[in-house]
């Protein structure tokens, strides 16, 4: 009889074990994952960080919405307008150029008229 009891422990810890290593790995995942978009960001910066330097600082196509807003004084609702769509579809990180592709516009013209209405 304690047989079968030692080999239902043994299954149990076993089951745990190998629970916990999936638990682990799919942390490593994740964690992982939000190093890389933390660097993929930082990186972008970094290359444009200059370009915040300068005297004449106009609205560029790689720059994200939180961006435009912040630094150029332009509000969500022109934005919207320009871009010809709903403020619940306007996500913060998406970048110009993005949303121009997705919304079929010649970002050129976009980044004129946004550079037109800046504050």
């Amino acid at each position: 009889m304690e047989k079968k009891k030692d080999s239902k422990k043994i299954t149990i810890s076993r089951f745990l074990y190998m629970f916990m290593i999936a638990i682990i790995i799919v942390l490593v995942v994740v964690i992982l994952f939000f190093v890389y978009r933390t660097y993929k960001q930082y990186e972008m910066f970094k290359t444009h960080e200059n370009y915040f330097k300068a005297p004449n600082q106009r609205i560029q196509s790689w720059m994200n919405i939180r961006i435009i807003e912040r630094r150029f004084n332009i509000t969500q609702e022109n934005l919207c307008q320009v871009l010809s769509v709903n403020t619940s579809k306007l996500n913060q990180r998406s970048t110009l150029d993005m949303l121009c592709k997705n919304n079929h516009l010649n970002c050129t013209d976009v980044v004129n008229q946004l550079n037109n209405i800046k504050k």
